[in-house]
């Protein structure tokens, strides 16, 4: 082949040249095209060598560079073949697709279905920053199976010694996995007041002072309205539809928004709500009940009247929503709420033996949190609502007991589980539990068992037995001795975090803030706002100024929510992939994932 092109470029006298002339990227065959470069350099030495010549009456024009030339009049050698390709996106040759369609992906789905899944900002929406501030995603380490592991071992060990350093090494991917989990997520709000002491310790407080509200309300709401967990009562022949089980779960007063990414800020998403129109109450659901769906919450919008919640609709809909703390902007996608359908208990929940053990066993519960919330106020909670309420049968009080775990204190009695908040409620256990009316099998069998006092399981089916083993745990946890200590040592913790608080905030607080006039009173540089004392400045930073404090604060505390992050047995994190195989679970975090 190189004495063929040497006959077709006759003038070419070394190897050198004619590399340049075919291109350092070309097969010598000619198959492939040079590249720009190499055409670039050896386009006017081509024109030289290769121009043919020029015959009388006809105007010549010069072959593209990337074409092969015409053969001179001395050669005896056809030129090489054409790319007789219809489409200019088909290379040539053996190299050539086979298809003109684009490669397939693994998934059916179209792309970026839903909110994009990237941590790249769309260029439409950018905002100061840009995607260089926000963490980027670390794809998990791959798990090898342990046959895969062993087969991977140089040395001749004993199956016991492999299966050790096969556990240690799952260990490794775990840690390394949950590390991951752990940089990405830390500065969002869900992740810590969950797991930072301080930041939770603070977010406690706010709720607290919540509780107490929300348990004065109670009152005055139970007085005047009906409260019934009979089956007979939520059935379509009720002689009048049975109010909700609390007033947040009005369902003529809720709309509801799904797939809010865990990014997004509550005070960020609150704003835009508001400007929109006021509403009452906004409740987020608990990120870690969605595992499976990149840890996305639900949001549920409490209006003063129904039609105001009517009105809000079409205004909310498709409204973007974008913060520098959110990696994509967020367009809202707004329903109406729907009331879900009661849930039943066993009939036999209705005996009267089991109405009397299970109001005991509620109101001792209830009063340990009321005692744990309200530092044993007298005046607030449950002693002093049932005090006030006329019940005239046990049932009626249990319904009460039952309602005020659910609305003050956000435990679900009939499942034995302990909520975070209201919009974990609502989002986990939406539909209340109801007692259908007990059959004669079960007075019959009862009467068997009414001998003795009614104790946990005694007489009852294997439901009864798993609630009372679930609410038995949760009085264990919040025994008082448990609590104080608990308690106790989380406010040395605190403590101490707040302390490197302050001394990693001392240069922000110097920096913003300047003394006004001999009185004493101190200006904050950000607002021009005066008060009294430097303390108040301070605490206006904190409070009103976050983006100069936030950082600052997570990284005071990053090694105890860290510790308190690891040794947590449900924590989220990232699927392990194992190689050639499905999702797996090793302790924590999210278990098969579909999408992968």
């Amino acid at each position: 082949m190189v004495d063929n092109l040497t006959l077709v470029c006759g003038s070419i006298q070394t190897s050198e040249e004619l590399r340049l002339l075919i291109g350092a990227n070309s097969n010598i065959d000619g198959t492939m095209e040079p590249s720009q470069d190499d055409v670039n350099q050896v386009a006017p030495q081509a024109e030289a060598v290769l121009e043919p010549p020029p015959v009388d009456g006809v105007q010549q024009h010069s072959p593209p560079v990337n074409q092969y030339p015409a053969a001179s009049a001395a050669s005896s050698f056809p030129p090489p073949p054409q790319n007789r390709s219809r489409s200019p996106y088909r290379g040539g040759g053996r190299n050539r697709s086979r298809s003109r369609s684009p490669p397939r992906r693994r998934s059916r789905s179209p792309p970026y279905r839903g909110r994009r899944r990237s941590y790249e900002r769309d260029d439409r929406f950018r905002g100061p920053g840009g995607p260089e501030q926000y963490p980027q995603r670390v794809e998990t380490e791959a798990l090898e199976s342990y046959k895969a592991f062993m087969m991977r071992q140089e040395d001749n060990v004993a199956p016991e010694v492999c299966l050790q350093r096969y556990e240690d090494y799952k260990k490794r991917v775990l840690v390394k996995s949950s590390r991951s989990f752990f940089d990405l997520h830390k500065m969002e709000e869900w992740l810590q007041e969950r797991y930072s002491p301080a930041i939770r310790h603070r977010h406690q407080q706010q709720k607290l002072s919540k509780k107490r509200a929300d348990a004065k309300a109670f009152a005055d709401r139970v007085k005047t309205t009906p409260l019934s967990f009979d089956e007979a009562a939520w059935g379509d022949d009720a002689p009048s539809s049975q109010p909700p089980a609390s007033d947040l779960e009005d369902s003529a007063r809720l709309l509801y928004i799904r797939r809010i990414p865990c990014s997004c800020p509550f005070a960020v998403l609150s704003e835009a709500i508001h400007n929109q129109g006021a509403f009452d109450d906004l409740l987020l659901s608990d990120p870690l009940k969605k595992k499976d769906m990149e840890y996305e919450r639900s949001a549920y919008i409490l209006y003063p009247t129904a039609a105001a919640a009517t009105a809000a609709m079409p205004k909310l809909q498709n409204l973007l929503v974008e913060a520098p703390e959110m990696p994509h902007p967020l367009r809202l996608q707004v329903m109406i709420y729907r009331t879900r359908a009661p849930l039943k208990t066993p009939s036999y929940m209705s005996l009267p033996d089991r109405i009397t053990f299970d109001f005991d066993q509620a109101l001792h519960l209830a009063t340990l949190l009321d005692k744990h919330s309200f530092s044993n106020d007298e005046t607030i909670g449950i002693e002093a609502i049932l005090a006030d309420v006329e019940a005239a049968t046990t049932a009626h009080r249990l319904d009460v007991v039952i309602a005020y775990l659910r609305r003050v204190h956000y435990f679900i009695y009939y499942a034995g589980v302990q909520c975070l908040d209201m919009g974990d409620v609502m989002h986990a256990y939406p539909a209340v539990f109801v007692r259908p009316a007990a059959t004669d099998r079960d007075i019959d069998d009862d009467k068997v068992f009414s001998d003795g006092a009614a104790t946990a399981g005694s007489g009852w089916g294997a439901w009864s037995v798993s609630l009372d083993e679930r609410i038995a745990a949760h009085l264990k946890a919040n025994a008082p001795s448990v609590v104080e200590a608990k308690r106790a040592a989380e406010l040395a913790m605190v403590h101490d975090i707040e302390a490197r608080e302050e001394v990693a905030l001392e240069p922000v607080y110097h920096s913003y803030t300047e003394k006004a006039g001999d009185d004493g009173k101190h200006r904050c540089l950000l607002c021009t706002k005066l008060f009294k004392s430097v303390e108040f400045v301070k605490k206006h930073i904190r409070n009103k100024h976050p983006e100069l404090v936030v950082e600052k604060i997570v990284s005071a505390g990053e090694g105890c929510m860290w510790d308190e992050y690891r040794e947590d047995p449900d924590r989220p994190m990232d699927p392990i992939v194992m190689t050639n195989q499905p999702v797996v679970q090793l302790r924590g975090g999210a278990g098969y994932d579909s999408r992968k």
